[in-house]
C-alpha cells in the first residue's frame, strides 16, 4: 500500500505513514474504532530547526506504534486518547523514552524536540 500524501510504501493496516505522518484512510476496522470512537485528544510533535545539515529522521513512536518520521523543521499532529502514553523518539544512534500524561483538562499538547548528543531530547511540552 502507498501513502496518498507522499507515495511512500507503507505496511497494510498502518494508521500513519512513517515518512510524512499522514493518516492513512484505509485502516482496519478495529484500528478505526480506536481512532474514531475514542479520540479525545491530540499530540503535536515539532522537530526544532537547526542550522546544521542532519538528514536523518527521528521516528516518533507512541505506545509501540510508529506514527511518523520527522526531519528538521517537520511537524505532525497525532490523534490519541486521554491517559498515559509511552513516547519514544528514535534516532539511529539512540532514543529518548518518556511517559506522557494526557488529561481531560489539557487534551491537546505540543512536544518540541531536537537531536541532542547522539539521541533525541525533549525541549518542551506545552498545552495547546
Amino acid at each position: 500500500m502507498k501513502c496518498t500524501n507522499c507515495g511512500n510504501e507503507i505496511d497494510d493496516g498502518a494508521v500513519f505513514c512513517t515518512k510524512c505522518g499522514n493518516r492513512i484512510n484505509e485502516i482496519k476496522e478495529e484500528t478505526n474504532n480506536i481512532y474514531s470512537n475514542n479520540v479525545q485528544a491530540s499530540i503535536t510533535f515539532l522537530r526544532k530547526k537547526k542550522y546544521y545539515a542532519v538528514v536523518f529522521p527521528i521516528d516518533v513512536v507512541i505506545d509501540d506504534t510508529i506514527v511518523g518520521s520527522l526531519f528538521v523543521g517537520d511537524q505532525i499532529t497525532v490523534p490519541t486518547t486521554i491517559g498515559t502514553h509511552k513516547l519514544k523518539l528514535v534516532f539511529y544512534l539512540g532514543s529518548c523514552v518518556s511517559n506522557i500524561e494526557i488529561s481531560s483538562e489539557n487534551p491537546n499538547i505540543k512536544i518540541t524536540f531536537d537531536l541532542g548528543f547522539r539521541k533525541p531530547k525533549i525541549i518542551s511540552i506545552e498545552n495547546l
